[in-house]
């Protein structure tokens, strides 16, 4: 088991985003996060990384982040798979967003806010801070001990 974490640099375009997950779908394969994970851990990195290309327009560091790395998990003897997407944009907390009515009519529901309500049900916890002038974006996922 790799207990240590990597770390991908990737220019904040759309041509990126294969690598990106590729390089999460590896990491997470190596630290025995389960199976059935790795398809939304793909989804989890496409909804975080196509909204950094979209709207974060950062400013000078022109890259995003990506570190995957196992955590011990803060309320269980189990370890965590941890996926950190860090970029340099705006000051932005998608957790703040409103949480979408998923019973309003597709036509009548506003643009925006579904990604994050996914991300939310295929992980077991979400988390953002702002560190310094980058935007600090985590989600974990249960790994397999056996």
């Amino acid at each position: 088991m790799i207990s240590r974490a990597k770390t991908l640099t990737l220019p904040v375009e759309i041509g990126s985003l294969h690598e990106a997950q590729g390089f999460v779908r590896s990491q997470a394969g190596e630290m025995n996060v389960p199976e059935s994970f790795l398809g939304n851990l793909e989804l989890v990195v496409e909804e975080l990384f196509v909204n950094i290309v979209n709207h974060a327009r950062p400013v000078g560091r022109t890259e995003v982040e990506i570190r995957c790395e196992l955590q011990a998990s803060y309320d269980t003897s189990q370890e965590v798979f941890c996926l950190s997407v860090r970029d340099w944009g705006a000051p932005f907390n998608p957790l703040e967003q409103e949480v979408p009515s998923l019973e309003t009519d597709l036509d009548d529901r506003p643009i925006g806010g579904l990604g994050i309500y996914l991300i939310n049900q295929m992980t077991a916890r979400c988390s953002y801070i702002r560190e310094g002038d980058s935007n600090l974006f985590q989600a974990f996922v249960p790994v397999d001990n056996g």
